[in-house]
């Protein structure tokens, strides 16, 4: 068969690649590694567990209906879970990992800044100094952990 288009990955943005070329008219072939689409999105139910384990996406989240939307129509499951987001620092249990005490200054300051610069720019221009040390650690594990991008 020929195809329009090939698609590498069942992720969440090959999945919605090939709903909008589908739409579109285009005859689309999407590739996946693994035995199942949705790329990060793994949630296991085993049977020596009483919880379930999420092994990919620790969670949904973006545009809810449409990513739902999505998931259905591709009809891979999810779990609803509701909780609060606990880590662990130097062996002290922290339950609001990212916010250092300047968080709300860095928030203000982002609102302020029209400036297009990197996020490392951004944080050695207006925080710079050894008080923000705190702050710039935490800004950078939320880029690379939650949004995956280098500073």
């Amino acid at each position: 068969m020929k195809y329009d288009v090939i698609i590498i990955g069942a992720g969440a943005a090959g999945l919605m690649a090939m709903k909008e070329l589908v739409e579109a008219g285009r005859t689309v072939c999407i590739l996946e590694a693994a035995a199942i689409a949705g790329g990060r999105i793994v949630t296991l139910h085993r049977d020596d567990l009483e919880e379930i384990v999420e092994a990919g996406a620790e969670f949904i989240h973006g545009d809810l209906p449409l990513t739902l939307q999505l998931l259905n129509e591709a009809r891979i499951s999810y779990t609803k879970v509701v909780g609060e987001m606990i880590s662990v620092e130097k062996g002290i249990w922290q339950n609001d990992e990212m916010h250092d005490s300047h968080w709300a200054q860095f928030t203000e300051q982002l609102k302020k800044s029209g400036e297009d610069i990197t996020i490392r720019s951004f944080l050695e221009k207006y925080f710079g100094s050894s008080e923000f040390s705190g702050l710039r650690r935490a800004v950078q594990n939320f880029a690379e952990g939650f949004d995956l991008a280098d500073i």
